[in-house]
């Protein structure tokens, strides 16, 4: 999946979306203020519809770059639906998002 970033979420957000309902945190993720909050869009390869969604990370990724995650993502956290997997820049902001050949 590529992706462009499209803006970073406030702190307060981003620490309230890696809570439950209840305000408590989860097991697999005691310290939410640890992680930064992105909203990103989808780079679709043709003219599909863009998706939305959130990208939680300890690191930090540049606004309108383009990052392809790997396909090896894993259940992090099911009570927050929360998926982990690694994601790579391939383009800076401002550049065309290119997808980048997978080997065979």
């Amino acid at each position: 999946m590529t992706v462009r970033v499209v803006d970073r979420l406030p702190a307060p957000t981003t620490v309230r979306l890696l809570r439950l309902p209840n305000g408590r945190t989860i097991s697999e993720l005691t310290r939410p203020d640890e992680y930064t909050g992105y909203v990103v869009r989808s780079e679709p390869e043709t003219d599909r519809v863009h998706s939305m969604t959130i990208v939680f990370t300890r690191g930090s990724l540049e606004p309108g770059a383009c990052y392809v995650f790997k396909a090896d993502a894993q259940v992090f956290s099911t009570q927050l639906h929360l998926f982990e997997t690694t994601a790579r820049r391939i383009a800076s902001a401002g550049n065309a998002c290119h997808i980048p050949q997978m080997p065979r």
